[in-house]
């Protein structure tokens, strides 16, 4: 709704999706309950669907999981 409303508005060239999703939110895990990465897709099709010149912005999770390899932390 939002991107068709300011479509042709010259000053919004972008909208960000949501700040950093917290709580049970993942990035990857194909949960598609958790999942802020196929959701953040869905949103952002579709809002490009309605706008496509609009610049989508996705910010990461609050948390993620660290995998450690070889005792080094990768986050």
């Amino acid at each position: 709704m939002l991107a068709e409303r300011y479509s042709g508005v010259d000053t919004v060239i972008g909208v960000d999706l949501h700040n950093e999703p917290h709580g049970p939110a993942t990035w990857g895990s194909e949960d598609p309950d958790t999942d802020w990465r196929l959701a953040a897709e869905r949103a952002g099709n579709a809002i490009l669907e309605a706008q496509p010149n609009l610049l989508i912005i996705v910010q990461g999770v609050e948390q993620v999981r660290a995998i450690g390899i070889g005792g080094a932390v990768i986050y």
